[in-house]
């Protein structure tokens, strides 16, 4: 079964691939379609220095990556601060 993640930027519409966004946006995370998912592993693999872990994610910092085991985990606010306000945020479930 192939699955496909998907984000809204501040409330607005479902997209999918890269998106440009600016620190302080809130992304929420979902999947396509959740036919057929009983599980899920989120994360965020990679991250601007300085970005702190979003509530109800986890740091595995054995691999320095954010994690949410949900199947729609909580939203995530990007960096607002100057430290973890710029880069990419890499995403996958």
């Amino acid at each position: 079964m192939a699955i496909q993640a998907t984000a809204t930027r501040n409330g607005g519409a479902v997209q999918t691939g890269g998106i440009t966004a600016a620190g302080g946006d809130v992304v929420r995370l979902r999947l396509a379609s959740t036919v057929g998912v009983y599980a899920a592993r989120w994360e965020i693999y990679d991250f601007p220095p300085g970005f702190a872990t979003p509530s109800g994610w986890t740091l595995d910092s054995s691999r320095d990556v954010l994690y949410s085991t949900a199947i729609e985990p909580s939203d995530v606010t990007l960096g607002a601060s100057t430290t973890a306000a710029f880069g990419k945020y890499m995403v996958r479930v």
